[in-house]
Formats: structure tokens, sequence, C-alpha cells
């Protein structure tokens, strides 16, 4: 469900002068803990996308499960980062062609696939979405009961996590055409309802742009009958907003793009395949997304102004629609990898989509919050409030002005009910350059190469005639808990 946005400013001392410094801004918040959505945040909203060829114990160098119960580092990092779930597929499930004369690549044995359910585990995730292929490996009966081994071996360990096979990796692009596709999945959902029984979860199309495909979904008789539906765990699809990484001349463009303002675009996005799904009483999911796809752009996708993008993008559609989730993809030696490397190693690096997960999982439970926001001048800052069980909020406050455009905001906040205090952290970069790769900090610490972050809130302060004044200086991003 959309919530409505009431919006206007007062815009305050601003400069007219290059040397002055930053303009200055007073923006008001009004929020109406009483209308909270009654739906909370999905504990698995935010999740990573991995390539389907990443698990197999013989991928990249050196040899061995990354994605293991043993490695401690990665699991540690995603941890912290606050994901839940994790989706394996994405062109390498398809791929059944010579690359360059080299040998195709085997899907995942047994043991790959027993060393993710060991991985997931010791993850703590709540769920796994797991990629089947309908072009050129289609094959419902060996890969049902392939499905039939996983979904075994995690009830003989033990494992509670929730396993979803996603059937084929964007059909419009491997040449699975939609006349044709519908009966892929069919033959799918038979196979694994009859190798599953109630514990078949399937979800689809997962098109790279063409939205006839979930329509089709959404649409279809079978499906929206009571025995299937529930078997359809979601309607799923991609995304990259930003557009392709080739479209950019430079690093100053490509930041401009993933900082500019985007609801209506992603307003839009969402209705034009998401309304059906929503219509079919199904949930929608972008099982793969990220900034811009053929890798990103180097200097922005892999840069501070991705963390500061990635929290604004979850915070969007966590609180303004009805998606069920997100994740963003990690490929190989993308730019946009929320995490480096993408490979078994003895540490790993948070880039800056990892940072925006980082931000997104404090205090992340919670109701979304209707708000009035008086902001007629427009200031590029963003604004996202939770209500908790305990009654307590947080808010996201997320200045994306920068440069010659950037503002100091101060958000006057006025909570809808009796609060006394409130505590800060901020989301930053040495310096506030928004290419910044490195020098990243939440609540005044970066993760460090084991995974862990001793980041905390930063400031306190008291209510004011029950109001709170939040600073928010450009290119930053407040997470405030009032209390």
């Amino acid at each position: 469900m959309r919530l409505s946005i009431a919006v206007s400013v007062v815009l305050c001392s601003l400069a007219t002068t290059a040397f002055a410094g930053p303009a200055k801004a007073t923006i008001e918040v009004e929020l109406a803990p009483a209308k909270a959505r009654a739906e909370s945040v999905p504990a698995d909203f935010a999740g990573l996308s991995l390539e389907m060829q990443a698990v197999r114990a013989g991928f990249n160098t050196p040899k061995g499960h990354w994605l293991s119960a043993a490695n401690a580092p990665f699991v540690t990092l995603l941890k912290t980062l606050g994901v839940r779930s994790v989706r394996i597929g994405g062109n390498t499930t398809e791929r059944n062609v010579p690359d360059g004369g080299r040998p195709v690549k085997p899907y995942p044995s047994d043991a790959d696939a027993a060393a993710v359910n060991d991985f997931m585990n010791a993850l703590g995730a709540t769920q796994l979405i797991w990629c089947l292929p309908v072009a050129d490996r289609f094959d419902p009966a060996t890969y049902s009961d392939y499905a039939a081994r996983m979904v075994e071996d995690q009830a003989r360990k033990g494992y509670t996590f929730q396993t979803v096979f996603q059937l084929g990796n964007e059909p419009d692009l491997f040449k699975v055409a939609l006349e044709a596709y519908p009966a892929r999945f069919d033959a799918y959902s038979k196979a694994l309802e009859e190798a599953l029984g109630d514990r078949a979860l399937y979800c689809g199309p997962s098109a790279a742009g063409a939205t006839s495909y979930p329509k089709w979904l959404s649409a279809a008789p079978r499906y929206r009958e009571p025995v299937l539906h529930d078997h359809v765990a979601y309607v799923t699809h991609h995304w990259y907003p930003v557009g392709g990484a080739a479209s950019y001349p430079n690093v100053e463009a490509a930041v401009d793009a993933m900082l500019a303002p985007a609801d209506s675009k992603y307003a839009r996005h969402f209705q034009g395949w998401a309304g059906p799904v929503l219509a079919g009483g199904f949930r929608p999911r972008l099982d793969e997304t990220n900034s811009m796809y053929n890798g990103g752009f180097d200097g922005a996708s892999d840069s501070y102004a991705a963390a500061l993008w990635a929290l604004d993008y979850l915070s969007y559609f966590s609180h303004e629609t009805a998606l069920a989730g997100l994740h963003f993809h990690n490929a190989g030696s993308a730019h946009y990898n929320a995490v480096g490397p993408a490979r078994l190693a003895p540490r790993y690096t948070a880039q800056g989509v990892g940072y925006g997960l980082l931000a997104f999982a404090q205090n992340g439970q919670g109701r979304p919050i209707p708000r009035t926001i008086r902001n007629a001048d427009a200031v590029n800052l963003t604004v996202y409030a939770l209500l908790h069980e305990d009654g307590t909020q947080t808010l996201r406050l997320i200045n994306k002005t920068r440069g010659t455009k950037a503002v100091d905001a101060v958000v006057v906040i006025d909570p809808g009910r009796k609060l006394a205090n409130a505590k800060v952290m901020y989301l930053a970069a040495a310096g506030d350059d928004a290419a910044a790769k490195t020098g990243i900090t939440l609540g005044g610490k970066p993760v460090d190469e084991d995974g862990t972050w001793s980041g905390t809130f930063t400031q306190t302060m008291a209510a004011r005639k029950g109001r709170f004044s939040i600073p928010v200086p450009h290119t930053q991003a407040a997470i405030v808990h009032l209390y």
C-alpha cells in the first residue's frame, strides 16, 4: 500500500556565493503513529543474490566452497549486514553453451547444495531461493529429484529455513518465449509437487524486464486456485533502476543518477509489474536487483553513493509498497557487489551497497508510519519512519544533496506521541565524498575485515516542546531512534 505524503519546506539562509558553503534548510516532519501500517517490514526483506556457479567447489581460486558454514568471516559479515534471505541463480543457472571455447560449467553437485544448506543454517537465514533452469537445461524430472535431495538434506540436519525453487532465470533473455514458458513452469510445478508434496514452494518468472511474464503467472487460473496458490511463494522480477553502466560517460554522471530523486520512477515501475501480482493475491519480490546492470559503474556502484542509494532503495520499497523483499545481486568482480571479494577468501570488505544494508538493518523491524513532510523547495532528502512494538520509533533521514547543490538540513520531527529522548547515528564518508570507496562509516565505525562492526549511536538529545531537531549534513544519512 502507498503512504500519502504531503510536502512543504521552510528553506532558510540559502548561500548565494560559492565560498559561503552549503545552503541551510529546515525540514519539518509530522508522524502519525496511530495510522501505522498493519504489516511490519518482513524480517527477510533485505537479501543477497549470488550466481549459481559461485556455489560450486571448483569456482574461482582458491578452490573450495565459498558458501560454507566453515567460511566464518563471510558468515559473520552477512549477519552483521542483516542478510536473512539468499537467492542463488543468475545467468549461470541457464548458461549451457561454450563461453570463449571453454567447457560448459556443470550445475552444482549434491555436495555443493549441502554446503549451501550448512551455510544458510550458520547464517541464521530464514529463506533460500534456489534457481532451476528452464532454457537449454530444462529438465523437470532431474531437477525436481535434485530439489528433493536438497530439502531432505535440510530435514535430516534439522535446518528450519524455507527453500523456494525459482523456475528459471530471465526467460525473456534466454529465448524462452512467453508462449513456451507457461508449459515449462507447469511441468516444474507438477514435478516439484510430486517430489516434495506440501513442502513444494516455487516462484518465477524472474524476467529481466518483460512484464508480460509476471502478468501471465498472476492471472494463470491454475495458480489462482486455492490448492496451488500457496505453493507460489512469490511472483518475482528483476530490475536495475539506474540503467546500464555504459549509459554514463563518467563517475560524476553515474553518481548523479544514483542520488537523483526517484520516488516517482520507483512507483511507476512497481505498479507496472507488481500491481497485477497483488491483484492476483500473490506476493511480489525483486529476486535480482542492483544499481546498474552489466556489473555497475566503477567508482559509482561500489562507492559511498551506493550506500546512500541502497539505503533509500530499501527504505522506499519496504515502506511505500507491498514488495515482499529484494536481493542485491553480487557477481564475480562486479562493481555493484555488496561485499568483496565474491569468492572464498580469508577476509571480506563491505562495499557501498553493503553499508546501505547495514544502515537498513539498524532497528529495521517495525510498521511504517505515515508522515507529513514540509519541504516546499524539494530538498533532496528522504524520510522514512517505523513504529516498533514497544512504542518507540526509528527514522531514516537520507540527505542526498552534494557538491554545488549541497544543503545542510535540520529535520524537526513531531513524533505524534509523547517521546522524551532521541539518539542518532550517521552514515558518512570521509570528506563527504560521494565517490569514496574507503573511509565509509556507520555510527562512527567501519565494518572490520573479520565481518564485525562496533558502531553505535553517537548523539543523544531531549525533546523540546515534544519535538526533536536532528542535524542531517549534506551527503549523509541519519538513523534516529526516538524513545
